[in-house]
């Protein structure tokens, strides 16, 4: 589910970010257009799509996008600065950045305004249809191999397990950069990395990527043995919850048949 990516009233405060240098803010051209979590009648709105849904769709849990994340340039529209200087910060996003302990301290602030508002989401969605919803949430990777990048993602892989039922973790290398060739070591650091935090394997899908998308829209289907490959390292390297995106059931891609057998539960390897 969108958390602020939504195209509702264009009076609406949109995120919007100021690079270094500029002095108007704007929306990123590259990025998703997402709604201000800082703006009141953001949250009021959105939380009403929430509780429309819970009222006219039966399901048993929510999985909240990666559109709710901040890079280290937003949020700087006139709501956020506000909240900023609510919080004690200064009003200029340049003086946060030149200051290394108050800019590690923005990106907190502005991670756990993200967490608090997709919690007061879920308590509207569960007000509804129960409390035995459960909840799930994106994340990128990075945020996850160096924890210091919540700066850029204002996202905190920590927060995530307190917060959701499962951390659903953008396990995709070529999304990242990664070269081809250095795809499952890619893989390997990730899981060795949520392996030495206590009980976040348990708590934590991998979701791998089953298209190469490009900036140019020529986006490429990632083969269905490169896939299965994908699944088979993750469980040689004790992961058990795992997905992938997107599936074109249309037109069998992935092939069911070579990815069916890495879904199969009556094998695990014992690397626990």
């Amino acid at each position: 589910m969108p958390v602020l990516s939504w195209d509702l009233d264009p009076t609406l405060t949109r995120v919007k970010y100021l690079p270094t240098g500029e002095k108007k803010a704007q929306i990123h051209p590259e990025q998703y257009h997402r709604l201000s979590p800082f703006d009141d009648r953001v949250r009021a709105q959105v939380g009403m799509l929430y509780e429309d849904l819970a009222g006219h769709a039966a399901f048993d849990g929510i999985l909240f996008h990666d559109d709710a994340l901040l890079s280290d340039y937003e949020d700087a529209s006139a709501p956020a600065i506000t909240a900023y200087q609510q919080a004690g910060f200064s009003g200029s996003l340049s003086e946060i950045r030149q200051n290394p302990e108050q800019f590690k301290q923005w990106a907190r602030f502005k991670s756990r305004a993200l967490t608090d508002f997709t919690l007061e989401l879920s308590a509207r969605v569960k007000a509804i249809r129960g409390p035995h919803i459960k909840t799930a949430r994106n994340i990128f990777a990075l945020p996850v191999i160096q924890p210091e990048s919540e700066a850029w993602f204002a996202q905190n892989y920590a927060d995530f397990l307190k917060s959701y039922d499962w951390t659903a973790i953008m396990a995709m290398p070529y999304l990242e950069g990664v070269a081809e060739k250095s795809a499952d070591q890619w893989l390997i650091q990730l899981t060795n990395q949520i392996k030495n935090i206590p009980q976040a394997k348990d708590k934590s899908i991998l979701e791998l990527q089953a298209q190469n998308w490009q900036k140019n829209g020529q986006h490429q289907a990632i083969s269905s043995q490169q896939l299965a490959h994908w699944m088979s390292l993750l469980q040689l390297n004790g992961v058990k919850n795992y997905g992938y995106y997107p599936d074109n059931f249309l037109h069998n891609q992935p092939e069911i048949d070579l990815i069916r057998p890495e879904f199969s539960t009556a094998w695990y390897p014992k690397n626990d």
